[in-house]
């Protein structure tokens, strides 16, 4: 997993939420023209969801529980790092979990080619 598809998980789930509202509306339609619209948005939202998934995953298998929970406040809860450190640590010098984790990534990065 990549520092820039990990940055992408929030707009993912915003989009994802917006495109299902969207089909939600354009199947109390009474045009006839929705159909192939509501097919696009949803094959469109499920490629979002299985990125979404695929990052939740990627979380999931960070065997470190300290670099575990950073992604998970970082990425999944869109925390500040100051305020994870505050969480973790007491105290919200932002310096220490963010030079952690993307000491992580970079590493995963460089060991699986991307």
């Amino acid at each position: 997993m990549t520092a820039e598809e990990l940055k992408r998980y929030s707009g993912l789930c915003k989009s994802a939420d917006a495109i299902s509202a969207y089909i939600s509306v354009l199947s109390k339609s009474d045009t006839g023209c929705t159909g192939l619209l509501i097919e696009n948005l949803t094959k469109r939202m499920k490629d979002q969801i299985d990125q979404i998934q695929q990052i939740e995953d990627w979380i999931q298998s960070i065997p470190e529980e300290e670099i575990r929970t950073i992604a998970k406040y970082r990425i999944l809860k869109d925390m500040s790092w100051s305020d994870i450190c505050m969480k973790l640590y007491g105290y919200p010098d932002s310096y220490y979990c963010r030079t952690v984790f993307i000491r992580y990534v970079q590493k995963n990065e460089s060991s699986t080619g991307h």
